[in-house]
């Protein structure tokens, strides 16, 4: 395990990760395998499994909203922002464009400490990539604390 993660993980949370890292010997990629996620407020460890990650921990999907890549991909060509809103209202509508405009604003200003869907997607080809090379690994991400504007972080734990 890396230092970092030492320092944050009690000795019963240690030896139940190695637990875990002891169980996990196949190299089969499964939305069955384990991630774990540890709520440093309440110092609890929770194990759950891929399949389970999205709903336990839902990744921001909002920027991902095919209006909001237009508008921003036009803008990046050198649209004003009025030109790309036009123009993403005569390909989406003007109402379904400000929805997602909406839902964007509303998602930055809630927070999602740092968990997008391209961030959840990484995780997912990380242990992908892993298991293909036969790397007893298991993703543990730490929570941000609560109403902090800090990111949720992930560090990859191998058997010691």
């Amino acid at each position: 395990m890396e230092r970092r993660i030492d320092c944050m993980l009690s000795n019963k949370h240690q030896k139940e990760t190695q637990l875990i890292l002891n169980q996990k010997s196949n190299h089969i990629w499964s939305f069955n395998l384990p991630v774990l996620i540890l709520d440093r407020c309440w110092l609890r460890l929770e194990k759950i499994t891929l399949k389970e990650l999205p709903i336990r921990l839902p990744p921001d999907f909002s920027y991902e909203a095919p209006e909001i890549l237009l508008y921003h991909q036009l803008i990046k060509e050198g649209n004003s922002l009025i030109m790309a809103a036009q123009k993403c209202w005569e390909e989406y509508g003007m109402e379904c464009f400000y929805v997602a405009l909406r839902n964007r604003w509303l998602k930055e200003d809630m927070g999602n400490n740092g968990w997008t869907y391209r961030k959840y997607i990484e995780l997912l080809d990380t242990y992908k990539a892993n298991i293909k090379e036969s790397l007893v690994k298991i993703p543990l991400i730490t929570l941000a604390y609560k109403d902090s504007k800090d990111n949720h972080n992930i560090f990859w734990i191998e058997k010691l």
